[in-house]
């Protein structure tokens, strides 16, 4: 590959993670653009809330990921497209520039995602990797928690896994409680998310009282009774396992918002949830968490009381595990 002098200070300006690969900061990729020889190619990523302001062509390829650098800004979700695109400009033999505003958290978080799936190492050996080659990497907490959790799932973003979909509805509800608004528009959004991640189970809930299907199981958020005030675990090795419905502590299911609770949700943080058919009590919601009586506290919550649904198993009908029998 043929470079220039000039072009070849650019780079300089930058650090090199491994071949092909640099890091550095918005100026850092504005200077190295407009340098950059009439015959080589070189891909950006810019990880910021605006995009580089440069042209794509034959010879630039740009990426824009919009993202804050607060530790409530999704990155996770990108990590696997951002590793595609750096992937393909290695493959092609181009450079390739990861950059944020000032270089330091999130192009950082994004390489060692990078790092993370193609080198297939842990969170902690691409950290070591990454800070030998620039010492000023440093992800900011919430972007820490994002690797932890990519990591558990396999460095492959996972959007039907529980601990993801739970992840989701973690950062909607921290908007929400900002805001103290629910709007229908994001709701919506949300809840179609869940929907299109989820598959169907073997179990369904519907209302004691007027036997309207409210749920499936796989809308059900697994929780640990009484292990604290977080509702998952980055390190736990089998995402899939916790089975909350047979705990018999437990007086309440908690649930993923689904679509007949919309009405309900929007312009507000917290309420009642009654049955769309019958009016029927059958819990209550809060963005900002609620206690089950198990003693755990899962944050946001859609609490639905055993005792006012049945499960529905192969076509048998029995009570929620853990309700008492109560007439209807």
């Amino acid at each position: 590959m043929k470079v220039n002098s000039g072009y070849n200070v650019d780079l300089a300006r930058m650090s090199l993670v491994k071949e092909g690969l640099y890091i550095g900061s918005r100026t850092d990729a504005i200077v190295l653009a407009n340098s950059k020889p009439p015959d080589d190619k070189i891909r950006i990523l810019t990880v910021d809330l605006e995009p580089l302001g440069i042209d794509d062509g034959d010879l630039i390829l740009s990426k824009h990921v919009q993202c804050l650098d607060e530790p409530e800004a999704d990155l996770l979700s990108f990590f696997d497209e951002c590793s595609e695109f750096i992937t393909k400009g290695n493959e092609s033999k181009e450079h390739v520039v990861v950059h944020c505003l000032s270089g330091v958290s999130r192009s950082s978080a994004v390489v060692l995602a990078y790092l993370m799936k193609t080198n297939q190492v842990s969170l902690g050996e691409a950290l070591v990797l990454l800070r030998t080659a620039y010492p000023k990497a440093n992800p900011n907490d919430g972007f820490v928690e994002q690797l932890q959790l990519y990591q558990a799932m396999g460095c492959t973003v996972d959007k039907t896994n529980p601990v993801y979909k739970q992840y989701r509805l973690q950062l909607m509800a921290s908007q929400i409680q900002r805001k103290q608004y629910a709007s229908k528009d994001l709701l919506s959004f949300l809840i179609e998310e869940l929907q299109y991640t989820s598959s169907s189970g073997n179990k369904s809930y519907k209302c004691r009282k007027c036997r309207l299907s409210l749920f499936d199981v796989t809308s059900v958020i697994a929780h640990e009774p009484g292990s604290g005030q977080t509702s998952f675990k980055w390190h736990k090795q089998d995402l899939y396992e916790v089975e909350p419905i047979n705990n018999y502590q437990c007086t309440s299911l908690f649930v993923e918002p689904v679509r007949w609770m919309l009405p309900l949700l929007e312009g507000t943080v917290d309420g009642k949830l009654p049955c769309p058919k019958c009016n029927g009590r059958l819990g209550s919601f809060n963005w900002a968490g609620m206690q089950c009586s198990c003693g755990k506290w899962v944050t946001p919550a859609f609490q639905i009381h055993k005792n006012r649904v049945d499960e529905i198993l192969n076509n048998y009908v029995r009570p929620a595990a853990g309700s008492k029998l109560e007439p209807s």
